[in-house]
């Protein structure tokens, strides 16, 4: 968890960074003058499916913030975070967005924990002309912003993500003693979906062989066909999540509340503080020792 803390903590300090070359002239048209405060704004799943990763990321950087302010803020500036919850919806956080920029005056946009809605938030940000710095799915969404064209590439930035590669390279060393036959699970959501899919291009690279893939909704409880599809291939040898969802976390407890026991490979979004609160999931990884977070 603190591998977690320090993550959110230097994704906000990345936008102060950004924010303190655009202290002279300022954002979006907006002068900032002496002792003003530069205003940010952070659309954040606060609740919905993606709350897991909103919610952990809610207090550290209210911390960052008043231990940023009692060092003097930035340029002498100090600094005010304003929070806006997406409910982890589409609509609704480009809502949020343009209420931050035209109700509330931000200087900067800092993207949802979904990559779902960090994409049409983005899109929103070029046309205001203000910065987006996002965290999540990165690669996919620096993708969709390029395709959106120069104004959209030019007012969004996206964290470097290194998850899938990290999760690819234990996954390979792997198989090397328990097989190469992966199953590769996730949520129908933006960030599950890119997720397996970066993960399965990669995977004949890694001398891997995806023998079964199957998705869920973002908001499942029962993964009964998740299950008959992991017993119907009896030569798997590892099962891969995806995701950043309360049910990927819930998919593996049900993995093992069947007595499934093959290793299984996630991601470190599925031990963020709220997860890890649903007992059963807890459960689940204490029982398997073998589970991998990357």
């Amino acid at each position: 968890m603190k591998a977690k803390t320090r993550i959110m903590a230097g994704v906000v300090m990345c936008m102060f960074l950004l924010l303190a070359g655009l202290v002279p002239s300022g954002a979006h048209g907006k002068e900032v003058t002496a002792q003003k405060p530069i205003v940010l704004g952070w659309v954040l799943s606060l609740s919905g499916p993606m709350a897991g990763l909103g919610i952990d990321a809610y207090k550290p950087a209210l911390a960052l913030v008043e231990h940023i302010n009692k060092e003097g803020g930035i340029a002498g500036h100090p600094v005010k975070l304003i929070f806006a919850d997406t409910e982890s919806d589409a609509t609704k956080g480009v809502i949020a967005a343009k209420r931050l920029v035209m109700k509330d005056k931000v200087h900067m946009l800092l993207g949802d924990t979904s990559l779902g809605v960090a994409i049409p938030v983005g899109l929103a940000a070029s046309q205001f002309k203000i910065p987006h710095l996002v965290h999540t799915g990165s690669e996919a969404f620096g993708m969709q912003m390029k395709k959106a064209g120069k104004e959209a590439h030019h007012w969004n930035f996206a964290v470097i993500g290194v998850m899938v590669y990290d999760m690819m390279t234990v996954v390979a060393k792997w198989s090397k003693t328990v097989g190469t036959k992966v199953a590769v699970l996730y949520p129908d959501s933006a960030f599950g979906k890119a997720c397996s899919g970066l993960f399965m291009k990669l995977a004949p690279k890694y001398g891997l062989e995806i023998a079964l893939t199957s998705s869920y909704p973002m908001n499942a409880t029962v993964f009964g066909p998740q299950i008959a599809a992991i017993k119907g291939k009896p030569d798997l040898d590892v099962l891969v999540f995806t995701g950043a969802e309360f049910a990927t976390g819930l998919c593996i407890a049900a993995v093992r509340e069947a007595g499934i026991t093959l290793p299984i490979g996630t991601e470190s979004a599925m031990l963020s503080a709220e997860i890890l609160k649903v007992g059963k999931i807890r459960k689940a990884y204490q029982m398997a020792p073998t589970i991998m977070v990357s």
